[in-house]
């Protein structure tokens, strides 16, 4: 059980680092990225894509020329993209509503490089060509399956990890003070070993060769009767 609330919490907590790192809704990246993962597509591409746009549209966005042909081969112009502004979840799904309009598939593959980067453009294949009707009905599947994580939960797991990440360095904390304690003791304990054995190592050693020697003999004689 244990393990089960420690994986759901660092699955939860990475969905929420993503969503700040990229400034979108994790409800909607979640939904996104299930509808991605139905045509093979991992998480980490769509991440990457995500990221790739927002770069490319923030500099079309601010002088109109970078990265112009690429939005303007699939009719999106700088206004569309300042009107979008910081909402990169709804401009992915444009951008690739628009992609799927494009019938030649090596421009198609070309434009998604140009836009997403060649991470999510690589595989993104058979996921450029949907509709946005069958994409939206794949977030709404995934929302009815139960497997997006909520803002609820989200906020709930990021307490939990402070709360497990208080008690460890609290547990670590202790043992540390334990150890101090018992060092001087163990130092102790060690040199009174040492002392030990300089003073009766030679007698121990005897004692041993002797063991050994008297058990080797009768190994030996055991082995002498047997053939007998």
């Amino acid at each position: 059980t244990f393990g089960l609330v420690n994986s759901f919490a660092e699955a939860a907590v990475e969905i929420d680092q993503i969503s700040k790192r990229l400034n979108i809704n994790a409800e909607g990246f979640q939904a996104m990225a299930y509808a991605a993962s139905q045509y093979g597509i991992e998480q980490d591409a769509i991440v990457d894509g995500m990221k790739e746009l927002s770069m490319r549209s923030a500099e079309f966005a601010k002088d109109g020329k970078a990265n112009a042909d690429a939005f303007g081969a699939i009719g999106i112009t700088q206004a569309q993209v300042k009107q979008y502004g910081n909402n990169i979840e709804g401009l992915f799904e444009l951008v690739r509503e628009k992609l799927s309009e494009v019938k030649e598939q090596g421009q198609r593959q070309f434009l998604a490089d140009a836009l997403f980067g060649g991470g999510l453009a690589d595989v993104g294949g058979e996921f450029f060509t949907q509709t946005s009707a069958q994409i939206k009905m794949l977030q709404e599947q995934a929302m009815d399956s139960g497997v997006i994580i909520t803002d609820e939960s989200i906020a709930l797991s990021r307490q939990y990890t402070r709360d497990i990440g208080a008690l460890t360095s609290r547990i670590k904390g202790l043992w540390q003070i334990i150890a101090s304690n018992l060092l001087p003791v163990f130092s102790e304990t060690a040199k009174r070993l040492k002392e030990f054995l300089d003073l009766h190592g030679e007698r121990i050693i005897d004692a041993l060769s002797l063991a050994f020697r008297t058990l080797s003999d009768a190994v030996r004689y055991l082995g002498i009767a047997a053939a007998i």
